[in-house]
């Protein structure tokens, strides 16, 4: 759309924003509960096939260290805590600025109101049709029953048993497998140092015909939530 181009009026149940496999979910339990609904999303398309995971791209199923700089690069903080001081890009003795007079710097997705003692450095979002799904490694473990699901010595607030209900919902939705790297050297060596009792190692990837190996894994998680019959716009 250029800024001659008006934009056409649409009628919806329900608007999702964003496009991730939070978003995908939301959208295809709507459907199928016979709901109209439009999904938009504040990113770029980054593939030919809407939302696909970015790893799929020859660049990178041929030098895999490559996809490094792609995660990275998406990863935008969440509300973090303003910094006013700005960047050193130049030589300090080429650069200054008076605070007194100047107000500051601000980097995006920075929040004035945040307060550094209560960020979540690790916090992150991806803005582009497909959200986080786009580079998403595809682990999908469940929380550990005698660590993750405590906190402050009190229990989660949802039960054990709804939560391994939600998980094989979830785990279905997101097509989970746990044999496609069953062969796979790397898997073994993690598995074989994994901790006993903690269960087994799990990855979501997408399988290969029965008898063959899998040449090339292409993960395609909105895909897979929303289905195949969805239509991009």
């Amino acid at each position: 759309m250029n800024d001659t181009d008006v934009p056409m009026a649409t009628e919806a149940d329900v608007l999702i924003i964003g496009s991730g496999p939070v978003g995908c979910t939301f959208a295809r339990k709507l459907v199928e509960e016979g709901k109209h609904v439009v999904m938009i999303d504040a990113g770029a398309q980054l593939s030919r096939r809407y939302g696909e995971h970015l790893k799929n791209s020859y660049l990178f199923q041929k030098n895999i260290d490559l996809f490094v700089s792609v995660i990275k690069g998406n990863h935008l903080p969440l509300s973090t805590a303003t910094n006013r001081e700005p960047v050193l890009t130049l030589d300090p003795s080429a650069f200054s600025y008076d605070p007194d007079k100047y107000a500051g710097f601000s980097l995006r997705n920075q929040n004035p109101e945040q307060r550094k003692h209560l960020n979540l450095p690790a916090a992150a979002a991806t803005y582009a049709v497909g959200g986080m799904a786009t580079h998403w490694t595809c682990a999908v473990p469940r929380f550990h029953p005698e660590v993750e699901r405590r906190y402050g010595g009190q229990d989660y607030p949802i039960d054990d048993k709804e939560m391994d209900e939600l998980y094989d919902e979830a785990e279905s939705l997101l097509a989970r497998n746990t044999s496609v790297f069953a062969s796979s050297a790397r898997h073994l060596l993690v598995k074989r140092g994994a901790p006993a009792g903690r269960g087994g190692v799990h990855r979501r990837e997408r399988t290969a015909p029965r008898g063959q190996r899998p040449r090339r894994l292409r993960p395609d998680v909105g895909g897979d939530v929303v289905g195949r019959r969805h239509r991009p716009r």
